[in-house]
């Protein structure tokens, strides 16, 4: 057991940590700067927000356009990719957004889960119209967390359920 160890010990030894970021490196070696000063003069960073957001927590991409579930706001926002601009917020009571959480695009639909719900909510990607809202009891959603889709399938996972919805789009 102790031949297995040093040996494992000496292969650890011989890796050479390269810093990832020129940023983490100037940190780590006690220099004292921003991270934005340290970014590149071509860089296209942009923080996104004051569109009401609240705890953004699921976000999906879908050609130029941006959407961003916002938890505590129950409430979907969808922004231009290209120019940060704000397009809509979805937060009408009829979309049954609560707490919402992952959100995916598939075709010309959103889906948005819903794990103060146990919903799930489909509208239209690009008017926003509803389209559906999925909560019968029959469809096991319990606390949704998570949406994918292969196909025509939609897979939710549902943590405290301890399972894994598949339903068609």
């Amino acid at each position: 057991m102790r031949v297995a160890k040093r040996s494992l010990i000496a292969a650890i030894a011989a890796i050479t940590l390269v810093p990832v970021c020129s940023t983490l490196a100037s940190a780590s070696s006690g220099a004292r700067s921003s991270l934005a000063s340290k970014a590149p003069a071509t860089s296209a960073v942009r923080v996104l927000g004051g569109w009401g957001f609240s705890t953004p927590t699921g976000i999906a991409i879908s050609g130029t356009n941006v959407f961003a579930a916002s938890s505590v706001g129950d409430s979907v926002t969808k922004f231009d990719a290209t120019t940060g601009a704000l397009v809509r917020v979805l937060s009408d009571p009829t979309y049954g957004f609560n707490q919402p959480q992952a959100i995916a695009v598939s075709g010309t639909n959103v889906f948005v889960t819903n794990q103060g719900g146990d919903s799930v909510t489909e509208f239209d990607a690009t008017t926003g119209a509803l389209v559906r809202v999925l909560s019968d009891p029959s469809y096991g959603f319990n606390y949704p967390q998570a949406i994918a889709f292969s196909g025509t399938n939609v897979f939710v996972a549902n943590y405290r359920a301890f399972s894994v919805t598949q339903f068609q789009s």
